[in-house]
């Protein structure tokens, strides 16, 4: 935009209809149109077939996918899917499709559609719209629950590679990952240090697929996993001890309250690492994260959490009994929050 600057007025109007985008990018992934164009280039008609959609609007669904890029068309008039648009396939090693399914499917979209409550109450519109909180739902609701895990493994894939080309583990000898998923992180950091032994913690359903992941990917002599809930207690015995993007899906007294957890399973030398968006201390004109922005409302629309600076989290690690050692940016949107042990 600074290359090409666009009257306010009209940017202001193309930022009101950005949903549209994330609605073609939903329908898209929900059909799997990546997928189906994986084998090589297919006609419109072929596609709606193998939807059963409409090959009219499908068609002019396709020629808007290529408009933004992430699709082609040849000579024929056949469809094919570009280096970015493969991202959006399932099996992609960084797919964004589950992603996608849980930002802009119906769930997030109804909680979204009441964003008003959450700024006028400073509580999550998601809890206001179906009356439990999003981990609720998604225990209660298997379907949305395997999207949003997926969403998050996802992240976590993406995550996993900047973290272990940024920060040595290889220092530690025993990991704890609380609230761990499905345990991809674990399972990437495990494989990168052979001598690195972990423990995966999170609720007990959760923790069954995590154990089912580990156990395919043949650490299960290294890699633990344990069910519970971090708000009584987490396992001890780690040398260090990862939150990745918990934190920031809670409001300060129930971080505080995860903290204090930690806090009291650690020895006096190990180490906390969180892994979370740090946003600026400040938003001036020529420094405007919007990506960043965005998360901390998401945050405020759907978890009722909150991404803070890095005063922010000194203030969450003071109050749990931790100092914050250092904040190491990894290469794309997140950091590794890293405290000690007060003295």
């Amino acid at each position: 935009m600074s290359e090409n600057p666009m009257p306010p007025n009209l940017a202001l109007m193309q930022m009101a209809g950005a949903f549209r985008l994330s609605q073609i990018l939903y329908v898209t992934a929900r059909l799997g149109l990546a997928d189906l164009l994986k084998e090589g280039p297919k006609q419109a008609e072929e596609l709606a077939v193998a939807c059963g959609t409409s090959p009219t609007a499908l068609y002019r669904l396709l020629r808007a996918v290529v408009s933004m890029g992430f699709f082609g068309q040849d000579d024929q008039g056949r469809f094919t899917v570009t280096p970015s648009g493969a991202y959006l396939q399932a099996d992609h090693p960084v797919s964004v499709r589950p992603y996608i399914l849980f930002i802009a499917g119906q769930t997030n979209w109804q909680a979204w559609g009441n964003f008003r409550h959450s700024v006028n109450t400073g509580e999550a519109a998601f809890e206001h719209v179906f009356g439990m909180n999003l981990f609720e739902y998604a225990t209660q609701n298997p379907e949305f629950g395997e999207i949003f895990n997926k969403g998050m493994a996802g992240i976590t894939a993406s995550m996993s590679r900047d973290l272990i080309a940024t920060y040595d583990f290889s220092q530690f000898k025993r990991v704890v990952d609380v609230g761990g998923g499905n345990g991809s992180l674990l399972a990437a950091l495990l494989t990168a240090n052979p001598n690195l032994q972990g423990v995966i913690f999170d609720l007990p359903p959760v923790a069954e697929r995590a154990s089912k992941l580990i156990t395919e990917a043949g650490l299960a002599g290294r890699g633990e996993v344990v069910g519970g809930d971090f708000f009584k207690a987490v396992p001890t015995g780690g040398d260090a001890y990862i939150l990745k993007l918990i934190l920031h899906d809670w409001d300060d007294e129930k971080a505080i309250h995860i903290l204090k957890s930690c806090y009291q399973a650690m020895d006096a030398e190990a180490k906390l690492l969180v892994v979370d968006v740090v946003l600026p201390e400040q938003v001036v004109a020529n420094n405007v994260h919007l990506t960043k922005i965005m998360f901390d409302m998401q945050m405020l629309t759907v978890t009722g959490g909150r991404e803070r600076t890095e005063t922010e989290f000194r203030q969450l690690f003071e109050a749990a009994g931790f100092r914050l050692d250092k904040v190491i940016p990894l290469p794309t949107r997140w950091s590794i929050v890293q405290g000690v042990k007060g003295s």
